[in-house]
């Protein structure tokens, strides 16, 4: 898939189909359709775990935290690479960089960018300022256990916090709207060759 053209339709569509479990790992995560398709998943009984940047460049946004803020207080384990002097815990790498999906432990999904409306936006839109990147889908046992091998390293690591101990997470309502410019569009036209 490209992105944004026709990256959403192989996000949704892994995210949809996991029946078991669905690990995430990804730098930044803001986007209320992609929060809301794997709170569905989580509600269908799948179990859903999320790794996250806890330093991205910036210092993140107030749209993340909302969507974080969502996710947690749907059920869902959030667990973001943190860097703490006070407690003299480093993080393993200066970010955690990473963009992929496993799902039931032989569907993979991989990704040159993050998980954000300008990347991946909404079925039927395009962003007015999209980035151009790319999306992999695999369906490879033997790949998908090197990879969860992976998650479950930094999932464990020393590093990694529970986003609940470590941000003050927003309620949905103290952030204004998405603040990113959509328009509806057709892609019935658009071709991957």
């Amino acid at each position: 898939g490209v992105c944004p053209e026709t990256s959403s339709s192989l996000l949704s569509d892994i995210i949809a189909s996991s029946e078991r479990c669905l690990c995430v790992n990804v730098y930044e995560l803001w986007s209320d359709w992609i929060a809301s398709a794997l709170i569905g998943a989580k509600e269908r009984g799948v179990d859903v775990r999320i790794l996250l940047e806890g330093g991205p460049e910036g210092g993140g946004s107030q749209l993340e935290k909302a969507e974080l803020s969502r996710l947690v207080g749907a059920g869902i384990e959030v667990r973001l690479m943190w860097n703490d002097a006070a407690s003299n815990s480093r993080d393993r790498y200066h970010y955690d960089h990473a963009k992929y999906v496993v799902a039931d432990g032989g569907k993979i999904l991989v990704s040159s960018d993050n998980f954000k409306d300008t990347s991946f936006p909404p079925e039927g839109f395009v962003p007015v300022l999209g980035t151009r990147g790319w999306v992999v889908m695999a369906w490879s046992d033997e790949l998908a256990s090197g990879m969860m091998r992976v998650f479950e390293e930094d999932w464990n690591g020393d590093d990694m916090r529970p986003a609940i101990d470590v941000l003050e997470l927003p309620s949905a309502s103290e952030v204004p709207g998405q603040g990113i410019d959509l328009v509806r569009t057709d892609l019935s036209e658009t071709r991957i060759t």
